[in-house]
């Protein structure tokens, strides 16, 4: 392929994830940029805590508290462009089956 005759261009997507827990009624929001169009939610225990982890395979992934929807990660990799190594494909097949995806298609499981 003659690289000087094609390129690839990456577009950003503007993403806003709102999350209102329906038992608890705690709500969360947040807003940033990505090169990534699917966003991925796992529900997940850890250290006997229930915790809900989204996924951006380019911005990265943010563990949230079940209950309060507080962010429990010490950073937000929500936060700037990029730079938090993402979760590649590998990534995600670590991480099993999600509970809920959102793509083109909009959300299925």
């Amino acid at each position: 392929m003659d690289t000087q005759i094609f390129g690839f261009i990456d577009y950003n997507h503007d993403k806003t994830i709102t999350i209102t827990n329906s038992e608890t009624k705690a709500k969360m929001k947040t807003s940033y940029v990505s090169l990534e169009s699917n966003l991925y939610f796992f529900l997940e225990t850890v250290n006997s805590k229930k915790v809900l982890s989204v996924v951006d395979q380019f911005a990265g992934q943010n563990f949230y508290d079940y209950s309060t929807l507080q962010l429990l990660n010490k950073e937000d990799f929500f936060k700037g462009f990029g730079g938090h190594d993402g979760c590649n494909d590998s990534c995600l097949t670590r991480l099993g089956k999600p509970y809920l995806i959102y793509d083109n298609n909009g959300f299925h499981k």
